[in-house]
């Protein structure tokens, strides 16, 4: 019988559920069965976790799997200080009971070679705490190509992003490199040498100079800073690892009005927003 014929077999089937995570080379690999199995070569643990029933609707948006787990799954603290900056994706598939065999040699129970169902390819969307368990949200692989994207608005302030190719300022003329010289409680916080206010003329007047700006360290992870005090600066949400002593690329941020895109970044030919919009508005104010 093929495998499709034991899904659907009211005698035969016995459907074993493996999960392969994957995040930045690195993989988890659970499966549903009473015992560690090896499949295709790839070693997948014995874990308890819970599913969502699969719904697919042909709306790719509207279709997710929600997959819970222990609290303290190494997948769930990923999400602890925010969304990763790589995806975390999912292969879901499922094998038979009846095609694994125990292999006394090796001492593992193995399905080599077998058919297998791949029921779910996707990417992790949100994460969230219940009680004592972690929750994951799945989308189908695709779905992200198929919604809405922001579209350009009509405003006074530029909407472009900063460094990008309709900006076009050059990001590594306004990055400054230096050193994490203290790290507060909350994470969000992060003081850095002094060499950033002395990179921009150490005239003390670097105040949310890097406002709307983004930090980074050799991970490749970003964080977006929401303003600054000199060389203190407020992030959206903390890094995971980040350390004092740790080295740092720090980018000029932008509040996107047409006075800063002229006298600080001398770029008013690529402003991306419509400064002069008249403030009355002669459909709902007379003339």
């Amino acid at each position: 019988m093929t495998i499709a014929q034991k899904e659907y077999s009211t005698d035969d089937s016995y459907p074993i559920e493996l999960f392969k995570f994957s995040f930045r080379g690195e993989a988890w690999r659970y499966t549903t069965a009473e015992w560690d199995l090896v499949h295709n070569g790839e070693y997948y643990q014995r874990y308890s976790l819970k599913r969502s029933n699969l719904s697919v609707t042909g709306v790719a948006t509207d279709d997710t799997l929600d997959i819970e787990v222990p609290l303290e799954n190494p997948i769930i603290q990923l999400f602890v200080s925010g969304l990763p900056v790589v995806d975390v994706e999912l292969v879901y598939s499922r094998i038979q009971r009846s095609d694994c065999a125990y292999n006394s040699l090796t001492g593992n129970v193995e399905h080599n070679g077998r058919e297998t169902q791949v029921a779910w390819i996707g990417r992790v969307r949100a994460a969230s705490v219940e009680k004592f368990n972690g929750k994951f949200t799945v989308d189908l692989a695709g779905s992200s190509l198929l919604r809405a994207c922001p579209r350009r608005l009509y405003t006074r302030m530029c909407s472009h992003m900063l460094y990008d190719s309709n900006c076009t300022l050059n990001q590594g003329s306004h990055v400054t490199e230096t050193n994490v010289s203290l790290i507060e409680e909350s994470g969000t916080v992060v003081h850095v040498g002094a060499d950033l206010v002395t990179g921009f003329g150490g005239d003390g007047n670097t105040d949310n100079f890097f406002g709307g700006g983004m930090i980074g360290y050799a991970t490749g992870d970003l964080r977006r800073i929401k303003r600054n005090e000199a060389n203190k600066l407020y992030l959206d949400y903390p890094f995971e690892t980040l350390k004092v002593g740790d080295a740092v690329k720090v980018y000029e941020g932008c509040n996107h009005k047409v006075e800063t895109c002229r006298l600080r970044f001398n770029n008013i030919e690529n402003f991306g927003g419509f400064p002069l919009i008249p403030s009355i508005n002669p459909f709902e104010t007379e003339l």
